[in-house]
């Protein structure tokens, strides 16, 4: 199956700046706004952060803290309608720091930061995208421009990562992108309506996911990776805003990709072709629950939904592999700071070596094999935390 990624500097996934070295001349929050920037006239506050002019060689910065921790794939720099104010070379950074870290702690100058791109060039008035293939999970970003200058906008591509220790709860949202679903595949979507909204956190505050209409005889549907193999028993279809685009009914199927009986995982049905009321939020239970990997929402004769949310518990397998996602990417700096916390501390500390031995093995390809090479703190971790 395809794995679509997500913007983890997304402001519908929580994303926010939590400090720059300025912003008097631009505000810091424009990089994250979720329309394109736009031309300004001149003299006037620009659609850009943009930092008053300096000589400094350290250059001017922003921290970023994701919406969800993640691996990333792509970083885009976006310096359109900025030609003057475009830097020269640009710094991203990254830094793992699970819970709400201050701002005071972020900017700390004793704080490690792990270069990602180091001093790249941008070209003006233009979407610069680069790839990144660091390996480990983060949760902040820094920004330098160097030697000064202006940015329109970030996006930061990525999968998700969730803290394991988050998913203790019997039941958890199998389709939320916080806990690392995404959508694979869909119909068609309108560019302010796009079908990632359908698990974006919180509740509605707009039609949020509206297919084109159909000129056919086919109906509109959508498919999900969850967030790992699990088993969903309630389905909630949310139909707030959504009024002449509401659908009669809907249906949700399965898919287990670790079924091996058959050569291809074969769809089966988790709710039947069920009606549905517009501006609505509608809550079904399922009538008999599988364990699934991805699902498909089927929306008849046709129309979008505002949220879904698919409610249910973790397979073992599916708890396995999220925390073996976890453990391949944690960054070191990280490891060490969970074998230091209070739940750990009772436990011995690693043996000389052990932990760089660890980080080295990795990644490792189940479980098990992370369980072997692991330190003993880290699997008391594992045990009292994740139930892994």
């Amino acid at each position: 199956m395809p794995v679509a990624l997500l913007d983890l500097t997304g402001r519908d996934l929580g994303a926010s700046v939590v400090a720059s070295s300025d912003d008097s001349a631009g505000r810091h929050d424009a990089l994250l706004r979720v329309r394109p920037p736009v031309a300004t006239a001149p003299g006037t506050t620009p659609d850009a952060w943009r930092a008053r002019r300096r000589t400094a060689p350290v250059g001017e910065w922003v921290i970023v803290r994701l919406g969800e921790p993640g691996v990333l794939r792509t970083v885009v720099l976006d310096t359109r309608h900025l030609h003057d104010d475009c830097p020269d070379s640009v710094t991203v950074q990254a830094h793992c720091w699970d819970g709400y870290p201050a701002a005071e702690q972020l900017t700390d100058p004793a704080l490690p930061w792990t270069t990602l791109l180091r001093g790249v060039a941008l070209r003006p008035d233009a979407e610069n995208a680069f790839d990144v293939t660091d390996p480990h999970r983060y949760t902040h970003l820094r920004i330098i421009v160097q030697p000064d200058g202006a940015l329109a906008r970030l996006r930061a591509h990525g999968t998700v990562v969730p803290d394991t220790t988050l998913l203790r709860a019997a039941w958890i949202d199998l389709a939320a992108q916080e806990n690392g679903a995404v959508v694979v595949d869909h119909c068609g979507e309108h560019p302010h309506a796009p079908a990632a909204r359908l698990t974006v956190p919180g509740g509605p505050d707009g039609p949020g996911w509206v297919p084109p209409r159909r000129r056919d005889a086919s109906h509109d549907w959508v498919h999900l990776r969850l967030a790992a193999e699990g088993t969903v028993r309630q389905v909630d279809i949310d139909t707030s805003f959504q009024g002449v685009d509401a659908p009669s009914r809907a249906a949700l199927y399965g898919l287990n990709a670790s079924d091996s009986g058959d050569d291809l995982p074969r769809w089966f049905e988790l709710l039947p072709a069920t009606p549905l009321l517009p501006d609505t939020r509608h809550r079904f239970l399922v009538p008999t629950p599988r364990p699934s990997s991805h699902v498909r929402l089927d929306l008849f004769p046709g129309g979008g939904a505002s949220r879904l949310r698919l409610w249910g518990e973790l397979a073992p397998a599916g708890r396995a592999s999220l925390a073996l996602g976890w453990l391949n990417t944690l960054p070191g700096q990280a490891l060490t700071a969970l074998l230091d916390r209070p739940g750990t501390r009772g436990t011995p500390g690693p043996e000389p070596g052990q932990v760089e031995t660890f980080l080295a093995d990795r990644p490792f390809t189940s479980l098990g094999q992370a369980r072997a090479a692991a330190p003993a703190a880290l699997l008391t971790h594992l045990r009292e935390e994740t139930h892994a």
